[in-house]
């Protein structure tokens, strides 16, 4: 097997500090999808593809959708429960998580109430939701693993009503099987003093052991669901703050909008309501169990989404999204990336991001995915996991790989997107580093490139592996 010739060890080593660098400070995102329907929370697949929760545009137009990472999307659930708020954007699929080949979908509000006669009011919707599942978690379980899924399902209006009180299998045109369910259905509105019908907004999710829990933006509560009883109780909610500004209503809602499991804890985003006070939205820290919670991170504006991540050497970080850095500048400010090594001070990763909606991140390459509801695109942070690219100029076919762990990443999308993940074996010696699996061999020395971590490679298919990289072109 000839080996690929690349760059030199003594280079290789600087490499993650430089990177880590360019991360710490700014750096624009890219656009890896468009065309996206109002998407909301985004998770992973055990390959690597991205699962999109979207409103959708029209009445129960939500869906699921799976995006390779070369930014190609494809349905794979559709006519879920959506409708117009009282605000006039979509409100349906939001919040989205993953077990196995079980994904758990929140739904939002919906059309569930319309506007009130008073500025901040609604009252239900004299011509009923369209929905009965509306503000509703739905459990599905699919036959075999999403990524192999080459076609997708779709609900009609019938299959909602079925649905309150029964599970529902689908069939899609490959002959698998989904069973969606019903597992929690929280009530459409309640009473309120102030706004008259309050309705309830599931919009993200978290799991952590037999629960799922269920950040409600609007009842301004986390909701614990028993995921081997279906059992729902309140687990802590969050109170108004102050107003410190001379104008808007003398208090502000909480809105709690992304949440987290890590350390068997509840990590809390809250984004605050009218006016947005800058530096009053925070991230906040709850138990499982019943009780309070307190601030984690404050001095934020408008945050909607918290990543925590265990470092390589066992530390904790902290990426948080902030949906604009000023929510009533006209037009609207852009959201921003933060990242906190500790509570304190933070790094900005990224800025430029456009009404920021969700975002996870690659364990192995340390690229974070964000949504932007208002463009329907998917932009990508790139991580700091991997320190060396290799790519071939004529097909794009890239390996991403980390010079100390020999973690890498193949990707070729003129081959549909096709995506390598694994760890191969790294020798250093007298000058050379190599990279050995049973997929890639590469060996790097000192020809120039014209970016210091990035080399040119020829890549083909071989009968003697599913991926061989051979002879260096400088």
């Amino acid at each position: 097997m000839t080996r690929l010739k690349t760059l030199q060890l003594a280079a290789t080593l600087a490499l993650a500090a430089l990177i880590g660098n360019l991360i710490a400070n700014a750096q624009p995102a890219s656009v890896l999808a468009t065309g996206l329907q109002n998407p909301a929370k985004i998770t992973m697949t055990d390959a690597g593809n991205l699962l999109v929760a979207e409103a959708g545009t029209g009445r129960n137009a939500g869906r699921i959708s799976l995006v390779n990472r070369c930014g190609t999307r494809r349905t794979l659930l559709d006519g879920l429960p959506a409708g117009i708020a009282p605000e006039g954007e979509n409100s349906g699929p939001s919040g989205i998580e993953r077990r196995g080949n079980t994904l758990f979908i929140s739904i939002g509000a919906g059309d569930e109430v319309v506007a009130g006669p008073l500025p901040g009011t609604t009252v239900p919707n004299p011509n009923g939701p369209s929905s009965p599942i509306l503000s509703s978690v739905l459990q599905i379980d699919f036959e075999a693993e999403v990524d192999q899924l080459a076609s997708g399902f779709s609900l009609s209006p019938a299959s909602h009503a079925a649905l309150k009180t029964a599970p529902l299998t689908l069939t899609n045109a490959q002959g698998i099987r989904a069973t969606i369910r019903l597992l929690a259905d929280f009530p459409d509105f309640v009473n309120d003093p102030f706004a008259i019908a309050r309705p309830s907004n599931p919009y993200a999710l978290a799991l952590g052991g037999d629960n799922l829990f269920v950040a409600d933006a609007s009842f301004n509560l986390i909701a614990k669901i028993n995921l081997n009883t279906g059992a729902v109780s309140t687990l802590t909610g969050f109170a108004p703050g102050l107003n410190p500004l001379p104008f808007g209503p003398p208090i502000f809602e909480a809105v709690p909008d992304g949440i987290r499991f890590f350390n068997n804890q509840l990590l809390v985003t809250l984004l605050t309501g009218f006016p947005f006070p800058a530096g009053k939205a925070e991230v906040r820290r709850a138990g499982t169990e019943p009780g309070g919670n307190s601030t984690f991170i404050g001095g934020l504006t408008t945050a909607i989404d918290v990543v925590p991540v265990k470092t390589r050497a066992g530390g904790e970080q902290f990426y948080v999204l902030e949906f604009s850095t000023n929510f009533l500048a006209q037009p609207q400010a852009p959201g921003r990336l933060l990242r906190f090594d500790s509570p304190g001070a933070p790094q900005i990763v990224a800025t430029g991001l456009i009404s920021p909606s969700g975002m996870t991140r690659d364990p192995k390459s340390g690229d974070i995915f964000i949504t932007e509801v208002f463009t329907g695109r998917i932009v990508q942070v790139v991580g700091d996991e991997l320190d060396i690219l290799l790519k071939d100029d004529t097909t794009g076919d890239s390996l991403r790989f980390n010079s100390m762990t020999g973690d890498y990443i193949f990707l070729s999308c003129r081959l549909g997107g096709l995506t390598l993940r694994g760890q191969g074996r790294i020798r250093h010696g007298e000058g050379v580093l190599e990279l050995r699996s049973a997929q890639f061999e590469a060996t790097i020395d000192g020809h120039p490139f014209a970016a210091p971590n990035q080399g040119r490679a020829k890549i083909r298919l071989t009968p003697l592996g599913p991926m061989i990289l051979i002879n260096d072109r400088s």
